[in-house]
């Protein structure tokens, strides 16, 4: 996490933050950063998820902290070995804020992978219905691209965010009308398959 030049670490101490609440070690250094040509003070949290999130819940909730310009990144930890106990550092199914909201954007955008995937799980589905395949209609759930997307939209109104509510609601949009034309598309191939078979039959029993 990056401070602005006018960040002052006593002020941070004295807020809900404070390593004292949430039994935090942080560690404030000074740097400085080329290109802006500026001295930044960065500050560095190493602890559990669900203390991250509190943390971060606690930082972004700050009004002192409120008109201070600052960068805020967060990064997974394969382990930490430390004096707390591994129940606590390994709580599952807690996210610190910005981690659902950056998980949710990516899931969302419109790339050729997201076409791809819709396109060709849209194609699988109805292959699997129209052939009674439990196991293709199985796979061809895990590969569409649907929940990630409606929690886009429903997130996106709970917090707020208009432009990730659009972003998920235009990605839910995409994937159902190519679920519709892979349907479609199965289907004709199908039928004219159908078809072709049924009229091979009834020429051979003429």
């Amino acid at each position: 996490m990056r401070f602005g030049q006018h960040f002052r670490p006593s002020a941070f101490r004295r807020q809900r933050v404070s390593r004292s609440r949430l039994a935090l070690r942080v560690t404030v250094a000074g740097v400085f950063v080329h290109g802006p040509e500026t001295r930044r003070q960065v500050l560095s949290v190493e602890t559990s998820t669900p203390r991250a999130k509190a943390f971060l819940d606690a930082l972004l909730d700050s009004p002192s902290l409120s008109k201070v310009e600052y960068t805020l990144s967060s990064r997974e930890l394969r382990a930490i070995i430390g004096s707390e106990p591994l129940g606590s550092l390994t709580r599952p199914m807690i996210e610190p804020f910005p981690d659902v909201i950056q998980d949710l954007w990516q899931l969302s955008h419109l790339t050729p992978s997201y076409v791809g995937r819709a396109a060709g799980g849209a194609i699988l589905l109805a292959t699997g219905i129209i052939e009674d395949n439990a196991i293709a209609i199985v796979v061809a759930a895990l590969f569409l691209p649907f929940l990630s997307q409606v929690l886009a939209v429903s997130f996106g109104m709970w917090s707020g965010d208009r432009r990730l509510m659009r972003q998920g609601r235009a990605a839910v949009l995409f994937s159902t009308v190519a679920a519709l034309a892979a349907g479609a598309a199965v289907a004709w191939i199908e039928g004219t398959r159908f078809v072709s078979r049924v009229s091979r039959v009834l020429s051979a029993a003429s």
